[in-house]
C-alpha cells in the first residue's frame, strides 16, 4: 500500500526524471521554433578562396545581409574579385576602406581594413 511519505518520494522522482528528459530534448522542441539556431559568426579566423588560406580576418561582424571585417591581415594572395569563404559563408567583397603594406612593400604583406562583403551563401545552404 502507499504511504503519503512513498508518495511523496514517488512525485519528486517522477519530477527530477521530467526535467532531465526536458533538458535533453533539442532547442526547438521546448520552444516551439522550427528552424536550426542561428550559427555563432567568430569574431576572427581564417579567409578561403578555392579552399586555401588567403588572410586572417578580424573583427567579423554580422549585418543585413553583410559581413564587415576590420581587418584581413596577410591578404596578399587575396583577390577581392573572386568569391571568399568565412566561416562557412560564401562572400564576395563590395568595398575595402583602405589597403596597408607592410613596410610600404606589397611582397612583404598585406593588410586589408574596413572590408565590407555581401553573404552569398550562408553555412547549411
Amino acid at each position: 500500500m502507499l504511504t503519503f511519505r512513498r508518495g511523496l518520494v514517488a512525485v519528486a522522482l517522477l519530477a527530477v526524471a521530467g526535467g532531465v528528459a526536458v533538458a535533453a530534448w533539442p532547442e526547438s522542441v521546448t520552444t516551439g521554433s522550427i528552424g536550426p539556431s542561428p550559427m555563432a559568426l567568430p569574431t576572427e579566423g581564417n579567409v578561403l578562396q578555392d579552399g586555401r588560406v588567403v588572410g586572417w580576418a578580424t573583427g567579423a561582424r554580422r549585418r543585413e545581409g553583410a559581413i564587415v571585417f576590420d581587418a584581413i591581415t596577410d591578404a596578399r594572395q587575396l583577390e577581392p574579385s573572386r568569391k571568399l569563404d568565412f566561416a562557412g559563408y560564401s562572400l564576395a567583397v563590395v568595398q575595402v576602406r583602405m589597403v596597408r603594406y607592410q613596410n610600404g612593400d606589397p611582397a612583404a604583406g598585406t593588410k586589408l581594413e574596413q572590408v565590407l562583403t555581401e553573404i552569398k551563401g550562408a553555412p547549411g545552404k
